[in-house]
């Protein structure tokens, strides 16, 4: 969210600065959004097969929009391009750790889910100050590259997580009975 936020922020200055018509910043909330739903149906079915490359992909395709929208210059196709990565990568990153906070702290979902809710929160305030400490200090051309390094950071934290993840999968699908299998309840 961090990461996001330095850009999303900020992204109608951003798109001015590379000589755009101010109406792209609507095309670009709407490219978002529909990136979102192709990243969630995306995700899903990475998931399915690795929890842990999900971890990793998601951040990647995150990363592979920002470095898009970053050498796009005034391109508009091109930006469009990046920004549509960035929505698909930013949706799946969402969904993937929400399923990595709780498949962690299944003993206790709603403190998991909790905390996701407060990092995710923290995040946004984070990252528009650092968005804006960024235009004052280095210009409103470098956010994208000031969220690639937030991005990065994520993904080298997400590949320390490969064994806990596996263990937590591996504990969950155990003490989840088969779909055919009658689990008895104190009613029956």
């Amino acid at each position: 969210m961090l990461a996001h936020f330095v850009v999303l922020t900020y992204i109608e200055a951003y798109l001015t600065n590379l000589g755009l018509p101010t109406y792209v910043t609507s095309i670009t909330l709407f490219l978002l959004g529909v990136g979102g739903i192709v990243g969630t149906l995306f995700i899903g079915r990475i998931s399915n097969r690795s929890v842990f490359a999900a971890l990793i992909v998601a951040p990647c395709v995150v990363a592979a929009g920002l470095t898009v929208l970053l050498l796009g210059g005034s391109n508009l196709a091109v930006v469009l391009t990046g920004i549509a990565l960035w929505g698909i990568g930013m949706a799946a990153t969402v969904v993937i750790y929400q399923q990595a906070i709780l498949l962690t702290g299944h003993r206790a979902p709603e403190t998991a889910t909790s905390i996701g809710v407060l990092l995710a929160q923290a995040g946004f305030a984070a990252g528009a100050t650092v968005g804006g400490a960024t235009i004052n200090l280095l210009g409103v051309a470098t956010i994208p590259v000031v969220a690639l390094a937030f991005v990065a950071g994520s993904i080298i934290l997400a590949t320390t997580l490969r064994r806990v993840v596996h263990r937590k999968h591996r504990d969950a699908a155990a003490a989840t009975p088969p779909a055919d299998e009658v689990v008895p309840t104190a009613a029956a």
